[in-house]
């Protein structure tokens, strides 16, 4: 992707070098395409560079240079507002998101332009890259990825202050005015709805429609609750299992299979060596309690990896630590690949961790994750600057915006509790929760169909259809073959 945006982005900014600083001046977009994580899906859409301040206070100071794409809509005359695409993380490129996505917006691209920005310090956006941890082929233990973390902002070319949500919600604001839009709809998941319900609090006016996906409620500090709903949705897991026969009999005894598995490690964690499971190349890994608890974590953010935890959890609680091994290598670089690192700390370590207050340490040390995520993180913002962040950032957001809010049952991260609290202020709004289902609702189901039709009509009531529940549970693997017949 880099050498492809990097090409376009070349041609591009040379057009721009003839226009003024102010951001009204129109861009000129050139082809480029858009890939996933590891190349494994390209769209063809056209790119520009827009100047903008790094510090909005001061728009004659140095500026920073964001990455915007544009997928034109399908229809001959589109809708004057756009559908805009934010991504999570924090840190993760709504360009790279939007790529692995792109089949799930087609409906709303009928009608629509989607337009994508990648925020500040991701993807081609003046990246902030925490080069030690993102390189390939990093799986790191938890005193070495506080180090790096601790140390990557010294090695920063821009002040990592000015890259929080605060100051993207005024980019995303200088994008609309650049290109001439009246208004947005505007898609968030995960951390992007941290963004996309800032910018409706900042440009109420602007926006006309509202798709939160996995909801981060404004007045929530993401960490400490990390372990609490991991276990949550673990809990959900395995009870599941239990209720099914044949699960029940090929996994007895799976919670505390995991708990002795992990004591295991954490006190004589195995180095081995197994083929990668992308490249065939063989592959040394030690395998650390943090590392498997994170990446158990991890699976569950989409029902069809979560399906894997059971086999995967037996398999090395007997000795075969290949399969958990494979797992561990793919989650690290899908997770590497996908993050700009420097982006990530930069808000966590201005919005989450300075607003945390006294942890529940006993409650965590319950959890299968324990403390040591959430111990890392306030380490790292040790060594990094509180950033700029507005001064009503957590309070709730008013609003009769239509607004569609998406929760998964067994959401690991933002459980439907979460959306729950972004409803307070609004008046016109649908919040749905998929049984069984976890992080991300985009292309479960109706939902697709669902979305195309709510942006063009603007009413949440769209969303009341039987389609959205008749969503079935994805079945647990009982082999490595898959679930039973």
């Amino acid at each position: 992707m880099k050498r492809l945006i990097d090409a376009a982005r070349r041609g591009v900014t040379a057009s721009l070098l003839l226009l003024a600083p102010a951001s009204l001046a129109a861009l000129d977009f050139e082809p480029c395409v858009l890939t996933a994580v590891g190349d494994r899906s390209e769209v063809p859409v056209k790119c520009a560079t827009l100047e903008v301040p790094l510090d909005h206070d001061k728009p004659d100071g140095p500026r920073i240079e964001l990455f915007v794409a544009r997928n034109a809509a399908l229809a001959g005359t589109p809708a004057p507002d756009p559908f805009v695409v934010i991504a999570g993380g924090p840190g993760q490129a709504s360009t790279i998101f939007y790529a692995q996505m792109a089949s799930a917006f087609s409906r709303v691209r009928r009608t629509r332009d989607i337009v994508l920005v990648d925020q500040r310090g991701t993807g081609s956006s003046t990246p902030l890259r925490c080069e030690n941890i993102e390189r390939d082929e990093v799986y790191l233990d938890t005193k070495t990825f506080v180090r790096l973390g601790a140390e990557c902002v010294d090695g920063l070319t821009h002040d990592p202050a000015f890259f929080t949500t605060s100051a993207a919600v005024r980019d995303l604001e200088v994008v609309r005015e650049t290109l001439g839009y009246p208004s947005l709809n505007i898609y968030g998941i995960s951390y992007g709805t941290r963004v996309a319900q800032h910018y409706l609090k900042r440009y109420p006016e602007r926006v006309r429609t509202v798709v939160l996906d996995g909801v981060v409620p404004p007045s929530l500090a993401l960490g400490p609750g990390m372990a609490i709903d991991g276990q949550r949705a673990l809990d959900r897991l395995l009870a599941r299992c239990a209720a099914a026969p044949t699960c029940a009999e090929q996994y007895p005894d799976l919670g505390d299979r995991l708990g002795e598995l992990l004591a295991r490690l954490k006190a004589s964690p195995p180095t081995i060596e197994v083929p990668h499971p992308r490249t065939g190349a063989a592959t040394t890994l030690t395998l650390t309690d943090d590392l498997v608890a994170g990446m158990v974590r991890l699976l569950m953010y989409s029902p069809q990896t979560a399906a894997v935890i059971p086999m995967l959890v037996r398999a090395s609680s007997e000795g075969d630590h290949g399969p958990l091994a494979a797992q561990v290598l793919m989650v690290s670089e899908d997770v590497h690949g996908a993050i700009s690192f420097g982006m990530h700390f930069a808000v966590v370590c201005t919005e989450d961790v300075p607003f945390w207050g006294r942890l529940d340490r006993a409650a965590l040390e319950e959890t299968f994750l324990g403390p040591a995520q959430t111990d890392a993180l306030g380490q790292i913002c040790e060594s990094w600057p509180r950033g700029f962040i507005d001064d009503d950032f957590a309070s709730p957001v008013e609003s009769a915006v239509p607004v569609i809010l998406l929760s998964g049952e067994n959401d690991p991260v933002t459980p439907p509790a979460y959306a729950e609290v972004s409803v307070l202020g609004l008046t016109n709004y649908r919040h749905v929760t998929l049984k069984h289902q976890a992080h991300g609702q985009l292309t479960t189901g109706c939902v697709p169909q669902r979305l195309g039709t709510f942006v063009d009509r603007a009413d949440p009531v769209v969303f009341d259809d039987p389609c959205l529940e008749a969503v079935e549970g994805f079945p647990i693997f009982t082999s490595p073959m898959g679930p039973p017949p």
